[in-house]
């Protein structure tokens, strides 16, 4: 009995052993190799992971939406960050008939996490992401182009709406040489809307000076057209010239001078400029007091800056303008700076 019973424990023992081992393959064939979740989260997940990889063509197979023209600008690699990650997805609402279902998605960049319901649209037999975008949208500032990580793109539209794939996204890189932008980075949900603050913009000492630099190149090129009405410019003279002991009428043949440019400020919303002091310009031109005769005349007049702006074009470069005509809101104008 005791042998016989010795066999059968021996036996037992392998055939747990072998069970066990039995159980222990089928077990590691199923976790990494089967995916139990709703089809609606595998779809959003292969989306978000194709959109995390930067596979861009990958990713609009995915959302079935291949948007163009100027809105589409930064759907690409080079806008894109990996800096992020997908914390969980999970279908929270699902009833039989319905035309659509809810995935959970929460996602995550540094200590930033962020929460949304994204609607997953049963059409045709399949599924589909029924808004794949976010959508930021650039308000007015001194920066003449919008940017989105490595990408660049001149933009002069008072609402530039752009989409963007999901993830993390910081929008102007700056110049240290030249200025710098309190911008942070963004993380951006599927249908999200967002705005990108960049109101406020510092100039360095050196941006400070190519925006004098700007300034005088402005007065220059007015300088350059000597005509009796400079529109757009910093100075100007009317038809007739008030002077002590009256006016000198019939100004004609003119031609200006600067004898000093101006000193200005800077202000860091729109980098709005004044000036800390006044520059000159030199008009000569003919012209005759009332019943007197023609005769050459020579008069300072001031340059007053006070109506441009400073701009930082999509090269990196600083310019300046008259304050709204980049964006269609200034008509043009001059101002008489000549009396005195």
């Amino acid at each position: 009995m005791s042998g016989e019973y010795a066999y059968r424990r021996r036996w037992s023992s392998v055939a747990v052993v072998f069970l066990a081992g039995t159980l222990v393959l089928v077990a590691g064939g199923l976790v990494p190799g089967t995916d139990r979740s709703p089809d609606s989260v595998k779809l959003v997940r292969s989306y978000l992971t194709a959109v995390k990889e930067r596979k861009v063509g990958e990713a609009l197979r995915i959302a079935k939406k291949r948007p163009s023209g100027k809105e589409a600008s930064f759907l690409k690699a080079a806008a894109m960050s990996g800096d992020w990650e997908i914390l969980g997805l999970e279908e929270t609402s699902a009833y039989e008939g319905a035309e659509s279902v809810t995935v959970t998605a929460v996602l995550g960049s540094g200590k930033v996490r962020g929460r949304t319901e994204i609607e997953v649209v049963k059409e045709n037999g399949g599924l589909r992401i029924k808004e794949p975008f976010a959508e930021v949208e650039f308000g007015s500032t001194a920066l003449w182009y919008v940017e989105i990580g490595g990408v660049r793109v001149p933009d002069d539209r008072l609402d530039g709406k752009y989409l963007l794939f999901p993830g993390a996204y910081r929008y102007y890189q700056g110049r240290p040489d030249l200025f710098t932008v309190a911008q942070e980075s963004d993380l951006l949900l599927p249908g999200e809307i967002a705005a990108a603050d960049t109101s406020e913009i510092e100039l360095t000492s050196r941006g400070e000076r190519a925006v004098s630099q700007a300034v005088n190149a402005y007065v220059d090129g007015c300088v350059g057209k000597n005509e009796v009405e400079v529109p757009d410019c910093t100075f100007g003279v009317g038809e007739n010239i008030r002077r002590p002991g009256g006016y000198i009428l019939g100004i004609e043949d003119i031609t200006w001078k600067v004898k000093e440019y101006p000193v200005v400020a800077v202000g860091t919303t729109g980098l709005s400029i004044t000036d800390r002091r006044r520059g000159t310009v030199e008009l000569r031109a003919t012209g005759a007091r009332e019943d007197g005769p023609r005769k050459r005349i020579t008069v300072s007049c001031e340059i007053v800056t006070s109506r441009l702006e400073a701009g930082i074009r999509p090269d990196g470069t600083i310019s300046v303008a008259p304050q709204g005509s980049r964006r269609g809101q200034a008509s043009p104008y001059s101002w008489e700076t000549c009396d005195g």
